[in-house]
This record gives C-alpha cells, structure tokens and sequence, in this order.
C-alpha cells in the first residue's frame, strides 16, 4: 500500500485488543515476515493479555488495513494508537502558576 487510507481504520476501530497488539507488534519491533510465526502469536499475545488466537485475528485485520510494517506500525497506525491512549489516559489539570510577589 503506497498511501495510507484512514478509511480502513474501520477494520479495528471496535476491536478491543488492537491498542494492545499494534502495541506489542511495534516494541518487538519484528519483520513482517515473522507475522505467521507461532512464538510470534505468542510473544504478542503475552505482551497483549490475550489468546493467541484473538490476537491472529486482530493482526489479520492491522495487515489488511495496512498498519504493520517491517519493525513497527504505520505513521497512522501510530496516531491512532495515540489518539486511543490519550484517550484513555486521565488528564491532568496543570497547576496555578504561583504569582510573582514582587
């Protein structure tokens, strides 16, 4: 895929392990040719918290939507996952700036 299509963050966008695989994939930082790979499944998985076989679904759907990549995740698989993580996050308020008592 030349060019990445938001669009097709619609394959992941409900599925609830996605954050957590496209996570994993990226700080294992694997080639894709490791994808099918049993202790691939497996390593994400544990990362993951999930079976190994939710976690080949997920990956299946992050591949068609084109957000894996050699040793990482896509520039927009990346923003999302930020975007989900911000998201999820609690923000802090930032604190009063004590006046200057001059």
């Amino acid at each position: 895929m030349s060019e990445e299509d938001p669009t097709l963050l619609a394959l992941i966008i409900d599925d609830p392990n996605a954050p957590r695989v496209l996570a994993a994939w990226k700080s294992l930082r694997l080639p894709l040719s490791m994808l099918s790979e049993r202790s691939t499944l497996d390593k994400i998985a544990m990362l993951a918290a999930s079976s190994p076989a939710n976690v080949s679904e997920t990956l299946q759907r992050c591949t068609a939507a084109g957000l894996l990549i050699d040793e990482g995740i896509s520039a927009l698989a990346n923003t999302w996952l930020s975007a989900v993580i911000g998201a999820r996050v609690p923000q802090r308020k930032p604190k009063d700036k004590p006046k200057d008592k001059r």
